[in-house]
């Protein structure tokens, strides 16, 4: 069964953020970016725990994405959903931010 996705406003905001530094670079870079969003989020919608646990905080799981940047999400078993909480880059302090 598929698993319906949410994305948060952080991770919303987050996801926009780096569409605007990578275009910065080049356009290749985001689109390479957004692709590599894309097959996580088919992936994640077919088999939500294929991705592991976030050991610091296990409600979370993690998918390390294009670019050092790794997405952050909950599993809803109850009503088959994924709520991606946050999008962040491995350098910043991500304790502090989920």
């Amino acid at each position: 069964m598929k698993y319906n996705i949410t994305i948060s406003i952080e991770a919303n905001n987050d996801l926009v953020t780096i569409s605007e530094i990578l275009s910065e670079y080049s356009e290749k870079s985001a689109e390479i970016f957004d692709n590599n969003f894309v097959s996580f989020i088919e992936n994640v919608s077919n088999m939500p725990n294929m991705y592991p646990k976030y050991t610091r905080k296990p409600k979370y799981r993690r998918a390390a994405l294009a670019y050092g940047y790794i997405a952050f999400y909950k599993v809803i078993k109850s009503n088959h959903s994924i709520l991606i909480s946050r999008v962040l880059n491995s350098k910043q302090n991500i304790n502090n931010l989920l």
